[in-house]
């Protein structure tokens, strides 16, 4: 699982050559065409994204040089979230860039919170990844010192071919199995965590012996939405009578046959021979 540090670096700590560029939706594509255009990031120009498909993560690096695939990074995340696959692209981009010796690199992602994110090493999710690119760069200050990073934003799915690149990857990356090396984020492991409470409570509440009434209604484990009307400025009278149906201790023939106040459980609008919260809140034609 992550380890989140309370504090990474000092505020003195120098910055690094490290651009982000969001331009605005408009002119995105316009300033991508000039720095395409640009020789000096013309071999070290990269495409990255992220993707979710059935539950399984990934993330995808994708050089284009002259509008040709050179390269090609698939990262699987398996239960991971997609801003990882996002970080993770960027991150592997930078440092396939920085192997090769480039000192003008341009990263392009549509993601804006992944760009965001990858410079960010505050005490929070993802501080790892962010942790990670920040010492990646550092160490390659060392021997380029004259290096510069462009981090480009540009709209999705706009027609520009290396977004579409990074994008197939993206997906095809999801349907490979992570390796046990793959970094595991502290919210992927709260995710997992709650999804194991879920499981654990559907399982529970399907063999409980209370709450029958509610579960004849509605199978699926209580939730904090029906506990809203309690928090509620409804009327006490409204909230009494829904607290009634979803225990079953309501008005109706078949509590009240139970508890010896009718003569009979079937219901004196149609005549079925219970009439119980079911069968008054979905079935009763009446």
């Amino acid at each position: 699982m992550e380890q989140i540090l309370p504090v990474y670096s000092a505020p003195w700590a120098p910055p690094l050559p490290v651009t982000t560029i969001i331009p605005p939706k408009e002119t995105a594509v316009e300033v991508l065409n000039e720095f395409l255009a640009d020789a000096e990031y013309t071999e070290s120009t990269w495409f990255t994204d992220g993707s979710l498909l059935e539950g399984s993560a990934g993330g995808a690096a994708v050089q284009i040089v002259r509008e040709k695939v050179v390269a090609r990074i698939l990262i699987p995340l398996g239960a991971g979230q997609v801003a990882e696959g996002e970080i993770e692209g960027i991150l592997r981009a930078t440092e396939h860039a920085l192997i090769t010796g480039a000192e003008h690199i341009l990263i392009v992602s549509d993601s804006q919170a992944g760009l965001k994110a990858v410079l960010s090493t505050a005490a929070c999710a993802g501080q790892s990844r962010a942790i990670l690119y920040d010492k990646l760069v550092h160490a390659a200050m060392v021997t380029l010192p004259s290096l510069r990073i462009i981090n480009l934003w540009t709209p999705a799915h706009i027609g520009t071919v290396g977004n579409e690149h990074a994008d197939d990857a993206a997906k095809a990356a999801t349907r490979h199995p992570a390796p046990p090396s793959t970094r595991i984020s502290l919210t992927t492991c709260k995710r997992q965590i709650d999804l194991l409470i879920l499981d654990r409570w559907k399982r529970l509440w399907a063999v409980a012996t209370t709450g029958r009434g509610l579960r004849a209604i509605d199978n699926s484990p209580p939730s904090l939405i029906l506990r809203s009307p309690y928090d509620s400025f409804a009327a006490r009278a409204d909230i009494t009578l829904l607290s009634r149906l979803r225990t079953d201790f309501s008005a109706l023939n078949a509590h009240r046959f139970r508890s010896r106040l009718a003569l009979s459980p079937a219901c004196d609008a149609c005549g079925a021979p219970q009439e119980t919260c079911s069968h008054y809140l979905l079935h009763c034609p009446a």
